[in-house]
């Protein structure tokens, strides 16, 4: 009894991303100066566009990694004797290379679109024609493909989330389901890092630190910032996904990110990060020039550090710093108060000190795995004293800011009796202290803000902060 021939999808069913997008992709992030091509190109149709990308960005099939569990099927129905078929829109190219890479026969017959013609569209008449109805077993992984899996003796949907599986299953109820993907929402959510939202909070700090606590149009106004840094930082975050997403995928950590491991493709992170720029810029510019100018400002630096100044040695830190320093800045625009220098020159240091404590424990983590060089950084292992001496310095220089302000003229405006403020001084000292002790000794996740969130201690040492402030306002 002969064999149904199998029919296998690439984008996205054999190969875990979208070919087309993830070139489309390196164009915009990597070869921007092909963009005006790539605008050429799109007026010619969507066939030679595709061509068009595999030829200026797309990977070497030996390098395109394919689904583990898929490629073992694939291989084993081979030794079967089954006839298997590569039938995709991708580019017939990319087709033919992969289909020799996974030992198959090219004279049976892989079929991918033309530079004049595209094959997505006309894929599932094409296979009905070749094989016939319930004639072939099917591979496949998105809505235009419920037709395909409905004339399929059987098969599978690859890659899908809940509700595509639900109407696939519905045309076809023998499909097996692999690699079943989160629904929208959830990957979504883990790509906009909703957690690090908790940085945004120090929009607020201006409006603590001149002791306007009764004013509640100020609060609205620094919930409304809150909200516009907060979907800006997520907009952020998906570009800067979508530009490290091949470091990202080699990184022992990153490579779990929604974007990284294939549960938001790119299309759909691009989207999310238009929909959020516009949002959050919207807000800003009812929030008046000021904050619009903040946020605007933001989001360059955003762009530049990720393209530039994170690959440069000190440029990273201080981008780092000031992403800090800038949220105060513009918690100040938004409730109409202008930041104390004094406010300003402690937030440098001590968020430069934090930095550098990221840097390090990445540059630990690296020595650890004798590896030398972090991976689109400019440092390497070799940096760690330099980035210690720097950090720790940085530190200490805050605590000294802190000590010059409670002895100045202008602390005598807001609090009653500010000599207590004296006893920040030690408490401050003793969380950079306590900091870079967990730095150096391997206990510090990358991000020593949400390690604050979670440290008993620090959470302690915030108290103590706020029983100070509250004794000397007195």
């Amino acid at each position: 009894m002969s064999l149904r021939p199998l029919a296998v999808d690439l984008d996205e069913t054999l190969i875990p991303w979208d070919t087309a997008w993830e070139n489309l992709r390196v164009i915009f992030f990597k070869t921007p100066k092909q963009i005006p091509e790539l605008l050429r190109q799109i007026l010619q149709g969507r066939a030679g566009l595709k061509y068009w990308l595999h030829k200026e960005a797309g990977m070497r099939a030996s390098a395109i990694p394919l689904r583990i569990e898929l490629e073992k099927i694939i291989r084993h129905e081979k030794t079967k004797g089954r006839a298997i078929h590569i039938i995709s829109g991708a580019p017939q190219p990319l087709v033919n290379d992969l289909a020799r890479r996974l030992g198959l026969d090219i004279k049976a017959g892989h079929w991918g679109s033309s530079a004049s013609f595209n094959l997505t569209t006309m894929k599932g008449v094409f296979i009905l024609k070749k094989f016939g109805l319930k004639g072939y077993d099917y591979f496949g992984d998105c809505a235009t493909d419920l037709p395909i899996f409905k004339g399929a003796k059987g098969g599978a949907i690859v890659g899908a989330r809940p509700d595509l599986i639900k109407k696939a299953l519905r045309v076809n109820p023998r499909l097996k389901i692999l690699y079943p993907m989160p629904s929208l929402t959830s990957s979504l959510l883990k790509a906009l890092r909703p957690h690090q939202w908790v940085k945004n909070l120090l929009l607020v700090v201006p409006l603590l630190s001149a002791h306007l606590f009764n004013q509640p149009i100020k609060w609205i106004y620094a919930f409304e910032g809150f909200l516009s840094f907060s979907f800006l930082s997520s907009a952020v975050y998906l570009l800067n996904d979508l530009n490290d997403l091949e470091e990202d995928r080699g990184h022992p950590q990153k490579k779990t990110r929604a974007l990284a491991s294939g549960e938001l493709k790119i299309f759909e992170a691009g989207v999310a990060a238009g929909f959020l720029l516009g949002v959050s810029l919207a807000l800003a510019w009812i929030l008046g020039q000021a904050f619009f100018l903040c946020s605007v400002s933001y989001l360059a630096m955003a762009i530049s550090y990720n393209i530039w100044a994170k690959r440069k040695p000190g440029m990273d830190l201080i981008g780092l710093a000031a992403f800090y320093t800038l949220r105060i800045l513009a918690g100040g625009a938004a409730v109409g108060i202008a930041c104390s220098p004094w406010l300003l020159a402690y937030s440098t240091f001590i968020f430069l000190s934090l930095a550098c404590v990221k840097r390090t424990s990445e540059l630990i983590r690296l020595q650890e795995e004798t590896q030398y060089w972090a991976a689109g950084r400019g440092y390497g292992v070799h940096d760690l004293g330099a980035m210690t001496s720097i950090g720790i310095s940085s530190g200490v220089v805050s605590v000294l800011v802190a000590a010059l302000y409670v002895t100045s003229q202008d602390v005598s405006i807001l609090y009653h009796r500010p000599q207590a403020l004296f006893f920040l001084c030690p408490l401050l000292f003793y969380w950079v202290i306590r900091v870079w002790f967990k730095a150096l000794r391997g206990q510090m996740p990358e991000d020593p803000v949400l390690f604050a969130l979670k440290d008993r201690a620090s959470w302690l040492l915030l108290i103590l902060v706020v029983l100070t402030g509250v004794v000397a306002s007195g």
